[in-house]
């Protein structure tokens, strides 16, 4: 079990983009989506991290890896791991990778089940593929 865990410290999951990126956090092991960021510009993105990182006082950032179906690197997995390396240059705690493959279709697919407006589910989706993200996260270190 991971030491961030055992000890029940907060968690930001993130699902980068290169338009909007989703936050969720975690306490004590239990997720929920959080918010939706800009991220076109990597300074304000910066920003939007650090505040989350003081408020929930967080001590670990899983980011969502967007591999293909076989566990290869693809354009965007590249990209999130270049974000990943300049935010380290700023952020002084761990950071940590776990597949996506798949969580933005299942977070709006759970949109369809909550009987979400198509509006709202193509709006809304960042922070509860983040959530989703941190959940698997979650399971993958009990």
């Amino acid at each position: 079990m991971s030491q961030f865990l055992k000890n029940k410290n907060n968690i930001l999951g993130v699902d980068y983009g290169d338009v909007n990126t989703g936050f969720a956090v975690s306490t004590d092991g239990v997720s929920a989506p959080l918010k939706i960021v800009n991220s076109k510009n990597f300074f304000h993105l910066l920003q939007e991290m650090q505040k989350v990182i003081q408020v929930y006082d967080i001590k670990l950032i899983v980011f969502g890896l967007p591999d293909s179906f076989d566990n290869k690197d693809t354009k965007q997995s590249i990209k999130v791991r270049q974000v990943v390396n300049n935010l380290k240059k700023y952020i002084k705690i761990p950071f940590d990778y776990i597949s996506e493959y798949g969580t933005t279709s299942e977070a709006l697919a759970n949109g369809i089940i909550s009987n979400m407006s198509r509006k709202n589910r193509n709006k809304r989706n960042d922070h509860y593929s983040a959530n989703l993200i941190l959940r698997t996260y979650l399971d993958s270190q009990s």
